[in-house]
Parts: structure tokens; C-alpha cells; sequence
């Protein structure tokens, strides 16, 4: 007995020895709930609306204007009609239009029931299912406040890109965005460390060859493999799962090598930090699984996340090409709706092959 407290005694000094472990035991799980916490929220705010008011009545400003009154709906603007709406849902700056028909009012005063048109992004199935349910609740605060015995508001909804909300236009999408990233990480962030494990990056300082052209000598046959890697994946979700696709290929193509070569150059800069090849791995699979899932809109709404997560969503590359991705088969959109998203990825791919190339000239 008194070996075991002898014993046990001196495990404990161990663990009082060691502060990196009783960071992880006592406050890494406060953090990581408190980070999960604000990140895992299904309810949105702030949704973005336009109107198309082919009424210009007053008692239908008033509806509007209760709509942005409440927590969950900001008006972005007016349009004259209902194509000029469904441009800014393809650009993304709204994620719904509501549209007032003619004589909406008169109906009213004749005690008949109007019904008014909710058009909704259906790319995002989620997000359109939240809308629709938030808006039925708003109207029928509305109704019981402004019509209590007499006719009320009703509405109907229209899905754009997918008038059926099927799960799988939403998912497969956002699943190949994650997939590609993380393997392309995983690919390219043990070449570096395997040279370092196995005594051979010593050679290469023999070699007649700079360190950009390591690099690229390294990203090449992964480049490829990923390629068609990544030709698999859409294949599957177009045949298999039905995904529609509406835009061109060649978008598509430019957009998909622009990703893999972020997600290559990001999984040689960790192959460069790395000590071993068992480390590079499991940070290739934290670094992008995680934020990717979390941090990308691809399950909670980016907008309902507090500002300083919504600002760390910035640097995240699944969030840019889940807009392009989904942007190129659901919507049909081109490089002119996505440039902004394909120079971000191109940035982030360059800065992280510079930095491997200065991390690879030091250590040669």
C-alpha cells in the first residue's frame, strides 16, 4: 500500500511538472465549448431581404417596415422587378425577396385574402428552410396584430436553383470543398518532413536546384493526382447524386486548380514546420476538417456567428469556394460573380508556396 502512494504521489508531481498537459486537461475543453458554443447555432439573424412592391400602398410599407423592425430581417434595398431581385440573390447580397402583388390592398378592403410571394436561395437549402419558417412566424404575428377578425396575409414560396430543397444540391457541394482541401493538405505535408526523417534533405543541398523549384518539383505529381481526384468527386455528385450542373466547365476547372494548388502550397507550409511525418498529418487534418466544417458557412450560418468569428471566417478557403462551387452548378454563374472568391484563393495559395520556399532555402 504504502508503494502504491509512493507511487501515486509521484505521478502526481509529474502531471504538476507538466503545464502543457494540465492546460489540455483543465482549460482546453472550457475553450473548445465556448468556441463550439457560439459557432454551433442553427438560427439566423440579420437575413437580408429585397422588395418588389408592385402595390406602393402604405399598409404594405408597414409590413416591410415590421419585418426590419424585428431581430431577423435587414431590407437591402427595392427593386423594380423580380429579375433585377434574383441577380442580387445570384451575387449574394440578399437571401430573400418578397414580392407584393398588384391591388394587394384593394383585396384586402373587399375582405378578400392577399397573398404575398417569398423568393427564396435555394442553393442553400438550410438557409431557405430557416427563412420560410421565420417569415410564416412573422406573418402571423403580423395577422393577429393588423387583421385580427378580418382577412389576412398569406404567402407562398419559390426556391430558386433548387425549387425542391433536396438535401443532397446542398451538402455534396460543401462536402467536396472540404474533401478536396483536406486532401490535397494531406497529400503535400509529408514530402518535406519525409525528406527530413529519412537524412535525404542534406542532399538536396548538393543538387543543382533552388528551393522554388523543390517546391514545385514536389507539387507537380500531386497537382495532377489531385486533379483527378477532384474529377472523381464531381463526376460522383453530378451522376450519382444528381446534382445539377448550370455553369461551365471550364469555370469550374480554373476554380478547382486554383483550390487544390491553395490546399497543396498550405500542406507543404505545415511539412515545413513539422517535426515527423505523424505531426504533419494530424495538423493537416485539424487545420482544415475543422474550420472548414465550422468556420466555412457550409452547416451554420456565417451571419449568426459573433463578428469576431465572422472575421476569422475571412482567411478560411472553403468558405470562397463554397460559393464558387455552388455558385458554378446551382446558379450557372462565371468568372464574373466569382472573381472575388478565385483572387482570394490565389493570394492564399502564393503566400503560403512563398513562405515554404523561404522556410526550405533556411533549412537548406
Amino acid at each position: 500500500m504504502r508503494k502504491s502512494k509512493a507511487f501515486l504521489k509521484k505521478e502526481f508531481l509529474h502531471l504538476i511538472r507538466d503545464p502543457k498537459s494540465l492546460f489540455l486537461i483543465s482549460l482546453l475543453p472550457v475553450i473548445m465549448l465556448l468556441f463550439y458554443g457560439y459557432v454551433v447555432r442553427m438560427d439566423v439573424k440579420n437575413i437580408k431581404f429585397g422588395v418588389v412592391n408592385y402595390d406602393h400602398s402604405q399598409f404594405f410599407e408597414g409590413l416591410v417596415s415590421d419585418m426590419e423592425a424585428s431581430s431577423y430581417f435587414t431590407r437591402e434595398g427595392e427593386f423594380p422587378s423580380l429579375k433585377d431581385c434574383e441577380k442580387w440573390i445570384v451575387k449574394g447580397k440578399v437571401d430573400a425577396c418578397l414580392i407584393i402583388p398588384s391591388n394587394g390592398y384593394k383585396k384586402l378592403l373587399t375582405g378578400k385574402d392577399t397573398e404575398v410571394l417569398l423568393v427564396l436561395d435555394g442553393s442553400d437549402s438550410n438557409l431557405a428552410t430557416t427563412v420560410a419558417n421565420y417569415f410564416h412566424a412573422f406573418l402571423a404575428k403580423f395577422n393577429s396584430k393588423h387583421m385580427p377578425r378580418g382577412p389576412e396575409f398569406r404567402f407562398s414560396v419559390v426556391n430558386f436553383f433548387n425549387p425542391e430543397l433536396k438535401s443532397s444540391h446542398f451538402f455534396v457541394p460543401g462536402l467536396a470543398a472540404i474533401f478536396l482541401m483536406m486532401i490535397c493538405a494531406m497529400l503535400t505535408s509529408i514530402t518535406i518532413v519525409k525528406e527530413k526523417e529519412i537524412g535525404s534533405l542534406k542532399l538536396l543541398r548538393l543538387a543543382p536546384v533552388s528551393p522554388f523549384q523543390v517546391i514545385v518539383v514536389k507539387l507537380l505529381p500531386y497537382l495532377f493526382l489531385a486533379v483527378v481526384e477532384a474529377s472523381l468527386i464531381i463526376a460522383v455528385a453530378e451522376l450519382w447524386f444528381r446534382v445539377p450542373f448550370r455553369g461551365s466547365l471550364l469555370s469550374l476547372g480554373v476554380s478547382i486548380f486554383i483550390y487544390m494548388f491553395a490546399g497543396l502550397s498550405f500542406g507543404v507550409f505545415l511539412s515545413t514546420i513539422a517535426s515527423s511525418q505523424a505531426i504533419a498529418m494530424i495538423l493537416s487534418l485539424v487545420l482544415t476538417i475543422l474550420p472548414s466544417v465550422l468556420l466555412s458557412g457550409f452547416i451554420f450560418p456565417i451571419k449568426s456567428m459573433p463578428v469576431l468569428l465572422q472575421a476569422l471566417t475571412y482567411i478560411i478557403p472553403a468558405r470562397y469556394f463554397l460559393i464558387i462551387i455552388r455558385g458554378i452548378m446551382l446558379m450557372g454563374v462565371g468568372f464574373k460573380e466569382i472573381y472575388r472568391e478565385l483572387v482570394f484563393l490565389m493570394v492564399f495559395a502564393i503566400f503560403f508556396f512563398v513562405i515554404s520556399t523561404f522556410r526550405l532555402k533556411r533549412e537548406l
